[in-house]
């Protein structure tokens, strides 16, 4: 008897925790619209700074946390200093990068949380005058802490460059 009481009391606490989210907790149609712009200037400012090779202020949008602040290429990262560490030493080999998103889709999940899937291609050059193009697809989860939208994390996968 004991243990039905401690299933049954699981299964209610797992079934209030996957409860579906009502409407009423859901921004209105054109407070989404709001995030969604916000997300994507937010994403396009990455972009700039990426293509002015801009580490400092690329980094300035991504927020602090040491649960995963990206994987990319099956590789994760779990905090933001990681991040940083290894994307600066991925940098030091290139003289010019330019993304060209081709698909960018925006999922608002709640006031304060939107997911981004992008898709697109890279063109960079390195320090050895090579110029390469290589496709890329992203996941990035944008969080908003103090009053601007911020990379909590990125999945991101692109095969080796051509």
């Amino acid at each position: 008897m004991r243990a039905f009481i401690v299933v049954a009391g699981l299964a209610v606490a797992a079934a209030f925790a996957c409860r579906r989210t009502s409407s009423t907790d859901l921004p209105s149609g054109a407070e989404q619209a709001a995030i969604e712009q916000a997300v994507l200037a937010c994403h396009d400012q990455t972009l700039a700074a990426a293509a002015a090779l801009d580490l400092d202020r690329l980094f300035g949008f991504v927020a602090e946390t040491d649960r995963g602040s990206m994987i990319g290429n099956g590789r994760l990262l779990l905090t933001r200093a990681d991040t940083i560490a290894v994307n600066r030493q991925q940098f030091q080999g290139i003289t010019a990068l330019k993304y060209e998103p081709r698909e960018r889709h925006v999922t608002v999940l709640s006031r304060t949380a939107a997911l981004l899937v992008t898709t697109g291609q890279t063109r960079f050059s390195t320090t050895d005058g090579r110029d390469l193009t290589a496709p890329y697809a992203q996941t990035i989860v944008f969080v908003l802490r103090d009053s601007r939208w911020q990379v909590l994390h990125l999945h991101t996968s692109s095969p080796a460059p051509r």
